[in-house]
């Protein structure tokens, strides 16, 4: 009976395979959250590992039955979840995030070797084989080499493990083959909107006392969840600053630069100008100076380069400038001043106050002297921590460079420590950190990805070079803001070495890589 009605059976497998699909997605989701709400508030409960070992059985099944579906939870963990994606540890040592990404490059691997059998022809897209390439030679030549110079094995792989995350452009290709391009550019400006909506949330329950910021949230952001950043009030002694600022904030600018995109291409639309308003007061709160200006860099770039008119340019920019105008109107009628918390702390953006003791050092000989210097030694501007955050960055550089100079081939390998600084292997200085690392081979060969990917947009803006299929000559801005900005960001913060700082970079290839049209030829 069946035989004769073939469409029938199709479309009662379809309707199974989606029932079953939205069932393990609610599972996996609601067992995600519920083990971040434990985490967040430190409960103990004899149901988290039920809840583990569910989440393994329900997404690994969902990576079987629904490729999309674990996408879009993998990029929302990415994107939501700061930097280190500790909500929870499956087994030993493997991060909640570890185990997802691990799960979704998995499933994606499957799908590109199935294609190659099926056609006998290996799909990687455009940028596939060489960000494979970073992912598997920065980890194996920089790892074996820390080892081989002595560095502390633990400190080895936790420094260079984090550039085997290029891998997840499997994911990206696997996409992309499958004709999902338009989906994966909305699913990652979904991912950076809701970013930013929880932010706004987070900044508005402390700004009005209903939460304390620099106790509880610092506990279950910082402490508990491991998201990085910092969060409490910056005290400068007569007054304090807010500051909310975790490593989803790196997806604050990326979220900016999207959602601008929208707005010079479809400026009647309500809903991206209220999400304008939310990123750009989440980006204020963080209260940190390299985002703020790596955002004003990607709001720019995307004006400048993907505006289809001088007119349409103007629009977005006066409706910013008003804006920021009544964000100022607002808070000025709270008791905040707006002048006064960005200007004090963007004019310390290049000044330099009292040279600050390294970390890993005691402070006691500094401190001792502070009462009798203080006369002499004032700060240039009302910021006196950003001085001393430049001070200590100045400071980082020179001790750096006079390692460098030393071998600036091949560096000292991941986990190498600059004793003179202290007993970290971390630094912020990104850049100059990878360089007294792996050295200048190591470094070009980290910058030849994001720097091909900045040349590929501006061709594809000028002409140069055709757009993928769908994409328009002006959508090549978004990719440029996106890479831009977060190279800016990365210059004087550690972003670029991991999952959270990596992922931003290869989402921007779905704006280049014309591994397969997508379906519907719109500009997005």
């Amino acid at each position: 009976m069946l035989e004769a009605f073939p469409h029938m059976t199709l479309s009662s497998h379809f309707r199974y395979d989606r029932a079953t699909a939205l069932i393990l997605t609610a599972v996996s989701t609601s067992c995600i959250l519920s083990l971040v709400a434990l985490t967040a508030t430190g409960t103990t409960s004899s149901a988290e590992g039920a809840l583990k070992a569910l989440l393994v059985i329900s997404f690994i099944a969902l990576a079987v039955v629904d490729f999309r579906a674990v996408v879009a939870i993998a990029i929302f963990e990415l994107v939501l979840a700061g930097t280190g994606g500790q909500w929870t540890y499956v087994t030993g040592g493997v991060s909640g995030r570890n185990f997802l990404d691990a799960v979704v490059m998995t499933r994606a691997l499957t799908i590109i070797a199935s294609e190659w059998r099926r056609t006998r022809r290996l799909e990687l897209g455009r940028y596939g084989l060489h960000a494979l390439a970073l992912a598997v030679i920065i980890p194996v030549v920089w790892m074996s080499l820390g080892l081989y110079n002595g560095n502390v094995r633990g400190d080895v792989f936790a420094d260079g493990n984090g550039f085997a995350f290029f891998a997840f452009i499997l994911v990206v290709v696997a996409l992309l083959t499958r004709r999902q391009g338009n989906w994966f550019r909305n699913l990652f400006l979904a991912a950076c909107a809701a970013n930013g909506v929880l932010t706004l949330v987070l900044v508005t329950l402390t700004a009005t006392k209903l939460v304390a910021l620099d106790t509880t949230m610092y506990n279950a952001l910082l402490v508990r969840l491991g998201m990085g950043g910092v969060v409490g009030y910056q005290d400068y002694g007569v007054f304090s600053r807010f500051r909310l600022f975790t490593g989803s904030g790196l997806f604050l600018q990326v979220g900016l630069a999207l959602i601008v995109w929208r707005l010079v291409t479809r400026p009647r639309q309500i809903w991206p100008w209220v999400l304008y308003a939310v990123l750009s007061i989440d980006l204020l709160a963080t209260y940190t100076r390299g985002l703020w200006v790596s955002g004003a860099v990607a709001v720019i770039m995307v004006i400048a380069l993907g505006s289809p008119t001088l007119k349409r340019a103007a629009l977005v920019v006066v409706a910013t400038a008003v804006m920021w105008g009544f964000i100022a109107a607002g808070g000025a009628l709270n008791g905040f001043s707006l002048r006064d918390y960005v200007f004090s702390r963007s004019a310390s953006i290049v000044s330099l106050g009292p040279s600050p003791s390294k970390p890993g050092h005691s402070s006691s000989s500094s401190s001792s002297s502070s009462s009798s210097s203080s006369s002499t030694l004032k700060p240039s501007s009302a910021d006196s921590f950003g001085e001393a955050s430049n001070g200590m960055r100045v400071e980082e550089a020179k001790i750096l460079f006079r390692l460098i100079r030393k071998r600036p081939v091949l560096g000292y390998g991941f986990g190498a420590v600059a004793r003179q600084w202290g007993p970290s292997y971390a630094f912020e200085l990104s850049y100059i950190a990878l360089l007294f690392k792996a050295g200048i081979i190591g470094l070009l060969i980290y910058l030849s990805f994001p720097l091909r990917l900045l040349w590929d947009s501006l061709r594809i803006r000028i002409k140069k070079r055709p757009p993928p299929e769908g994409i328009s000559l002006r959508a090549a801005s978004v990719p440029f803001a996106i890479v831009l900005s977060i190279m800016l960001a990365g210059a004087t913060n550690p972003y670029l070495f991991a999952a959270f700082g990596i992922i931003s970079i290869l989402a921007a290839i779905a704006w280049l890589d014309d591994t397969k049209p997508t379906e519907i030829p719109v500009e997005t």
